[in-house]
């Protein structure tokens, strides 16, 4: 049961284009469901059938069965009744998978047990009732008192049981039609959102790429030639340095807190005579940076800043690692040399 709906939606859980398209597919009863052993046991069945109705049809067999012996209407019973058990057996089989399509399709009895097993037995019986090898039904309706009196009127006999089974019949024909012209409309639409789509992204990129064909080179030689970069630039941090060569860090490590990689290691220590912290280091590790500007904006003295310089590349990782406090000692020293620099412990 739950292989026969996962074959009859075999695309639940994608989009609602495919699972129409699926439904629409509809695919021979022998496609996957049955062994290649059953699909040319079925296809000789059917064709002993043809064969032996067709032989027993041209020569009238069935007509004249009284010139027959006992092994005669034996032989001819074994000829035509075993093809028709074994095609009774395929439609059978088909009758199985089709009652489990109609209880999916048609929407009704989807969810339910044995809706499978109604569908089945309606398959069954409403071919019994078409067929009426026998004409058992029609002889009983023909006694019926109800039918005898519409003849006394002109009104030809009929059997209500075949009229409601070919009703029902259509009803379950127009089920099914609809089903699938709702899933073609669906797919119509789809396609048309498609067409659609693609008739205006293909101007708009074309009209893209003919401006940008069009405009002038923009490239630069570099290094020979550089671009200007503007003010904004977030390139690599310094320290600043004021005039007298002091730096504006106060060691409150708010860049270090702020910081979304955790890349940033501040160290100080507090100085006795104006218990004030004092800043000893300042790591920076570039390599994992995003460049978001917050250790800059959350800075209270505008100690740390983004220069506009991008090249600093190098061949080892731990060479990204910077030292902005021994930077800032390097780069300051003549500042801090003159009479009245700074000094820094």
């Amino acid at each position: 049961m739950n292989k026969a709906r996962q074959q009859a939606h075999p695309a639940a859980a994608g989009d609602g284009r495919e699972l129409a398209r699926s439904h629409l597919q509809v695919h021979f009863w022998f496609g996957e469901q049955v062994t290649d052993t059953f699909k040319v046991f079925s296809v000789f069945a059917f064709a002993w059938f043809a064969a032996a109705f067709f032989t027993a049809k041209s020569y009238r067999l069935f007509e004249n069965t009284e010139q027959f012996g006992a092994s005669g209407k034996w032989a001819l019973a074994l000829f035509a009744g075993i093809p028709l058990l074994l095609v009774a057996y395929v439609v059978l089989r088909f009758y199985w998978w089709l009652s489990n399509y109609i209880s999916q399709v048609s929407g009704w009895g989807a969810e339910l047990k044995w809706a499978r097993w109604f569908w089945f037995g309606a398959l069954v019986v409403g071919t019994y009732l078409y067929l009426d090898p026998l004409d058992n039904i029609g002889r009983q309706v023909a006694r019926a008192p109800v039918v005898t009196q519409f003849a006394e009127y002109g009104i030809p006999a009929f059997n209500p049981m075949l009229v409601a089974y070919r009703l029902a019949v259509a009803v379950l024909v127009l089920l099914l039609i609809w089903n699938y012209l709702r899933q073609g409309l669906m797919i119509a639409g789809s396609w048309l959102r498609e067409a659609w789509e693609f008739a205006v992204s293909l101007p708009q990129g074309l009209a893209v790429t003919l401006v940008n064909f069009l405009r002038p080179n923009v490239c630069v030689e570099y290094p020979e030639y550089r671009s200007e970069i503007p003010e904004h630039f977030r390139g690599r941090h310094r320290l600043t340095i004021g005039a007298e060569g002091q730096h504006r860090c106060i060691a409150c490590r708010a860049c270090e807190r702020i910081c979304p990689d955790r890349l940033i290691l501040v160290s100080a220590v507090r100085n006795p005579a104006t218990k004030k912290l004092e800043l000893t280091g300042f790591l920076l590790d570039n390599s994992r940076c995003c460049f978001c500007g917050l250790c800059e904006e959350v800075c209270p003295t505008g100690a740390l800043k983004h220069t506009l310089d991008y090249e600093y590349s190098c061949y080892e990782r731990r060479e990204l690692v910077l030292d902005l406090f021994g930077e800032y000692l390097r780069d300051s020293r003549a500042l801090r040399e003159r009479p009245g620099g700074v000094h820094v412990g």
